[in-house]
């Protein structure tokens, strides 16, 4: 360069960096296959099959009723309930996907389930109503007040039992006093003060509160079970009280 002469600076290269690669695409996923329709249930044919097999229930019942008031035969309610509940399972199943109505309804399926706890909570309840010659609907009371009475079966199929011992006189020996209830409560009336006997008694229910003498309050819930003794001189009286649905109240009779 010559004197008076002004050097420039040269601007810097820039160099272009590489375009990235673009990513490859994503293949689309594949449609799911439709799913399979559902075959179209037959067209109802038999439309009375609701109400044959609440007639044939009503029948099984009323003919193990009337067997067992006649003294011909003896059947606990639990076999009742139970032979039911099959033949209820029976139609259900023979009836599913066919031409008969019975299959599009839902009510069998919750008288099922309705039988089924009964006869749970039959079975699990000291065998409730023994017999159905036992079986009775609406209030029952008892007073017993001989000894010699004390030991019997007091059975309710529907309705109170109230049950008054605030009378009894006591004896000898050991007396059981059983008392059943399916659909009711069950109150118990104790002797006051001292009676001059031994008292156990046994209070329990399926579905329902218990209350006996010297608890505040009562227990509740399912299959609930209290027990309450009075222990004195002579004889021995065992109350064993149990219900399936509703209350069972024991208490001590007022001065």
């Amino acid at each position: 360069m010559g004197p008076g002469t002004t050097a420039t600076a040269s601007p810097p290269v820039r160099i272009p960096r590489p375009a990235r690669p673009a990513a490859p695409a994503r293949p689309p996923a594949p449609a799911r296959p439709p799913a399979p329709a559902r075959p179209a249930p037959p067209p109802v044919r038999h439309r009375r099959d609701g109400s044959t097999l609440i007639s044939l229930l009503l029948v099984l019942v009323g003919l193990a009723w009337l067997g067992s008031a006649t003294g011909v035969v003896r059947l606990s309610l639990e076999t009742v309930l139970a032979t039911a509940l099959v033949v209820l399972g029976a139609g259900m199943v023979l009836t599913a996907r066919t031409d008969w109505s019975l299959s599009r309804k839902h009510w069998p399926m919750w008288l099922g389930l309705a039988v089924l706890v009964l006869v749970m909570a039959s079975a699990n309840s000291g065998g409730i109503a023994s017999s159905l010659n036992t079986m009775h609907v609406g209030p029952t009371s008892a007073s017993l007040t001989s000894w010699s009475d004390a030991g019997t079966t007091i059975s309710n199929l529907a309705g109170p039992v109230n049950v008054d011992l605030s009378h009894l006189q006591g004896g000898t020996g050991t007396r059981v006093l059983r008392i059943r209830d399916v659909f009711g409560p069950i109150r118990v009336v104790l002797p006051a003060g001292t009676p001059g006997y031994t008292i156990h008694v046994r209070a329990h229910t399926a579905f329902g509160p218990v209350a006996v003498p010297g608890v505040a309050e009562r227990s509740g819930g399912a299959f609930t079970t209290r027990t309450f003794d009075q222990i004195n001189g002579g004889g021995v009286l065992d109350i064993d009280a149990t219900g399936a649905f509703g209350p069972v109240t024991v208490i001590t009779a007022q001065r």
